[in-house]
Protein backbone atom coordinates (compact mmCIF):
# COMPACT_ATOMS: atom_id res chain seq x y z
CA UNK A 1 0.00 0.00 0.00
CA UNK A 2 1.36 3.37 -1.01
CA UNK A 3 1.19 6.08 1.61
CA UNK A 4 1.63 9.77 1.05
CA UNK A 5 3.63 11.59 3.70
CA UNK A 6 3.07 15.33 3.57
CA UNK A 7 6.14 17.53 3.69
CA UNK A 8 6.67 19.19 7.05
CA UNK A 9 6.66 22.95 6.90
CA UNK A 10 7.17 25.47 9.62
CA UNK A 11 4.28 27.80 10.36
CA UNK A 12 4.71 31.27 9.02
CA UNK A 13 3.89 33.59 6.22
CA UNK A 14 1.44 32.65 3.54
CA UNK A 15 0.91 29.11 4.87
CA UNK A 16 -0.54 30.36 8.14
CA UNK A 17 -2.69 32.94 6.33
CA UNK A 18 -4.09 30.28 3.97
CA UNK A 19 -4.72 27.94 6.89
CA UNK A 20 -6.56 30.79 8.62
CA UNK A 21 -8.74 31.33 5.54
CA UNK A 22 -9.54 27.60 5.41
CA UNK A 23 -10.27 27.57 9.13
CA UNK A 24 -12.62 30.56 8.74
CA UNK A 25 -14.35 28.77 5.87
CA UNK A 26 -14.80 25.68 8.04
CA UNK A 27 -16.14 27.82 10.90
CA UNK A 28 -18.82 29.20 8.59
CA UNK A 29 -19.68 25.65 7.48
CA UNK A 30 -19.84 24.51 11.09
CA UNK A 31 -22.44 27.20 11.76
CA UNK A 32 -24.83 25.22 9.57
CA UNK A 33 -24.62 22.38 12.05
CA UNK A 34 -25.69 24.75 14.81
CA UNK A 35 -28.24 26.68 12.76
CA UNK A 36 -30.47 23.85 11.52
CA UNK A 37 -31.77 22.85 14.97
CA UNK A 38 -32.67 26.51 15.57
CA UNK A 39 -34.79 26.70 12.42
CA UNK A 40 -36.16 23.15 12.82
CA UNK A 41 -39.57 24.30 14.16
CA UNK A 42 -40.10 26.51 11.09
CA UNK A 43 -38.93 23.74 8.75
CA UNK A 44 -41.25 21.31 10.51
CA UNK A 45 -44.26 23.64 10.08
CA UNK A 46 -43.41 24.51 6.47
CA UNK A 47 -42.99 20.91 5.30
CA UNK A 48 -45.34 19.20 7.74
CA UNK A 49 -42.63 16.88 9.11
CA UNK A 50 -43.17 14.91 12.30
CA UNK A 51 -41.13 15.63 15.40
CA UNK A 52 -39.21 12.38 14.87
CA UNK A 53 -38.62 13.31 11.23
CA UNK A 54 -37.16 16.71 12.06
CA UNK A 55 -34.98 15.05 14.69
CA UNK A 56 -33.71 12.63 12.06
CA UNK A 57 -32.95 15.53 9.74
CA UNK A 58 -30.85 17.11 12.47
CA UNK A 59 -29.11 13.83 13.27
CA UNK A 60 -28.37 12.65 9.72
CA UNK A 61 -25.91 15.54 9.30
CA UNK A 62 -23.82 14.12 12.14
CA UNK A 63 -24.18 10.61 10.75
CA UNK A 64 -22.86 11.90 7.41
CA UNK A 65 -19.86 13.37 9.23
CA UNK A 66 -19.21 10.06 11.01
CA UNK A 67 -19.46 7.95 7.86
CA UNK A 68 -17.21 10.23 5.78
CA UNK A 69 -14.10 9.95 7.94
CA UNK A 70 -12.68 6.65 6.68
CA UNK A 71 -13.34 7.34 2.97
CA UNK A 72 -11.75 10.77 3.34
CA UNK A 73 -8.62 9.20 4.81
CA UNK A 74 -8.55 6.81 1.86
CA UNK A 75 -8.94 9.71 -0.60
CA UNK A 76 -6.20 11.72 1.13
CA UNK A 77 -3.83 8.79 0.76
CA UNK A 78 -4.37 8.82 -3.01
CA UNK A 79 -5.17 12.41 -3.99
CA UNK A 80 -3.88 15.83 -3.05
CA UNK A 81 -5.25 17.67 -0.06
CA UNK A 82 -6.37 20.44 -2.36
CA UNK A 83 -8.50 18.08 -4.47
CA UNK A 84 -10.08 16.42 -1.43
CA UNK A 85 -10.70 19.79 0.24
CA UNK A 86 -12.33 21.21 -2.88
CA UNK A 87 -14.51 18.11 -3.20
CA UNK A 88 -15.61 18.45 0.42
CA UNK A 89 -16.42 22.14 0.02
CA UNK A 90 -18.34 21.40 -3.20
CA UNK A 91 -20.35 18.62 -1.51
CA UNK A 92 -21.12 20.82 1.49
CA UNK A 93 -22.15 23.76 -0.69
CA UNK A 94 -24.28 21.64 -3.01
CA UNK A 95 -26.01 19.91 -0.11
CA UNK A 96 -26.70 23.24 1.59
CA UNK A 97 -28.09 24.82 -1.59
CA UNK A 98 -30.23 21.79 -2.40
CA UNK A 99 -31.65 21.67 1.14
CA UNK A 100 -33.32 25.00 0.43
CA UNK A 101 -35.07 23.71 -2.72
CA UNK A 102 -35.98 20.24 -1.44
CA UNK A 103 -39.58 19.14 -1.96
CA UNK A 104 -39.99 16.57 0.77
CA UNK A 105 -38.49 14.52 3.54
CA UNK A 106 -36.46 11.98 1.52
CA UNK A 107 -34.57 14.49 -0.57
CA UNK A 108 -33.96 16.83 2.38
CA UNK A 109 -32.65 13.87 4.35
CA UNK A 110 -30.22 13.04 1.54
CA UNK A 111 -29.09 16.67 1.19
CA UNK A 112 -28.44 16.99 4.92
CA UNK A 113 -26.34 13.79 4.83
CA UNK A 114 -24.34 15.11 1.86
CA UNK A 115 -23.76 18.34 3.77
CA UNK A 116 -22.36 16.36 6.70
CA UNK A 117 -20.10 14.35 4.40
CA UNK A 118 -18.73 17.54 2.85
CA UNK A 119 -18.05 19.10 6.25
CA UNK A 120 -16.27 15.95 7.46
CA UNK A 121 -14.05 15.96 4.39
CA UNK A 122 -13.12 19.57 4.98
CA UNK A 123 -12.39 18.96 8.67
CA UNK A 124 -10.20 15.93 7.97
CA UNK A 125 -8.10 17.89 5.47
CA UNK A 126 -7.80 20.83 7.88
CA UNK A 127 -6.54 18.53 10.62
CA UNK A 128 -3.99 17.00 8.23
CA UNK A 129 -2.81 20.48 7.24
CA UNK A 130 -2.57 21.55 10.88
CA UNK A 131 -0.45 18.48 11.65
CA UNK A 132 1.93 19.18 8.76
CA UNK A 133 2.29 22.88 9.64
CA UNK A 134 3.60 22.00 13.08
CA UNK A 135 0.92 24.14 14.70
CA UNK A 136 0.85 21.72 17.61
CA UNK A 137 4.05 21.13 19.59
CA UNK A 138 6.21 18.23 18.55
CA UNK A 139 5.42 15.31 20.89
CA UNK A 140 8.05 13.63 22.99
CA UNK A 141 8.61 9.96 22.27
CA UNK A 142 7.95 7.84 19.24
CA UNK A 143 5.39 5.04 19.24
CA UNK A 144 6.92 3.46 16.15
CA UNK A 145 5.49 5.99 13.72
CA UNK A 146 6.70 9.28 12.25
CA UNK A 147 6.29 12.49 14.20
CA UNK A 148 3.68 13.77 11.71
CA UNK A 149 1.44 10.93 12.78
CA UNK A 150 1.96 11.82 16.43
CA UNK A 151 1.18 15.47 15.72
CA UNK A 152 -1.99 14.37 13.94
CA UNK A 153 -2.91 12.35 17.01
CA UNK A 154 -2.37 15.34 19.26
CA UNK A 155 -4.30 17.65 16.91
CA UNK A 156 -7.31 15.36 16.72
CA UNK A 157 -7.33 14.65 20.44
CA UNK A 158 -8.61 18.20 20.94
CA UNK A 159 -11.98 17.00 19.59
CA UNK A 160 -12.63 14.44 22.31
CA UNK A 161 -11.02 11.77 24.39
CA UNK A 162 -13.03 8.59 24.06
CA UNK A 163 -11.07 5.49 25.14
CA UNK A 164 -12.28 3.40 22.18
CA UNK A 165 -11.05 5.99 19.73
CA UNK A 166 -7.78 6.19 21.62
CA UNK A 167 -7.10 2.48 21.35
CA UNK A 168 -8.17 2.21 17.71
CA UNK A 169 -6.21 5.31 16.74
CA UNK A 170 -3.03 4.02 18.33
CA UNK A 171 -3.43 0.55 16.85
CA UNK A 172 -4.11 1.82 13.34
CA UNK A 173 -1.33 4.40 13.46
CA UNK A 174 1.17 1.56 13.22
CA UNK A 175 -0.22 0.27 9.92
CA UNK A 176 -0.82 3.30 7.75
CA UNK A 177 -0.42 6.96 7.32
CA UNK A 178 -1.40 9.63 9.80
CA UNK A 179 -4.76 9.79 8.05
CA UNK A 180 -5.95 6.67 9.88
CA UNK A 181 -5.21 8.40 13.15
CA UNK A 182 -7.18 11.44 12.03
CA UNK A 183 -10.11 9.30 10.96
CA UNK A 184 -10.30 7.47 14.27
CA UNK A 185 -9.24 10.46 16.37
CA UNK A 186 -6.60 8.58 18.29
CA UNK A 187 -4.80 10.22 21.18
CA UNK A 188 -1.62 9.54 23.05
CA UNK A 189 -1.92 7.20 26.01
Amino acid sequence: MRTVEAPRTEPGGLGVVMFGVLLASYAINAMDRQLFPLVAPEVRREYGFSLAGIGLLSTVFTLGMAVAGAPTGFLLARFSRKAVLQTGIALFSAGTALTVVSRGFADMLMYRAVTGIGEAMQLTVLLAIAASLSIFPKPVGNFGCPSTRLRARRATSRRGNNRTRTVSGQALSRFGSCLFVIVFRGTEA
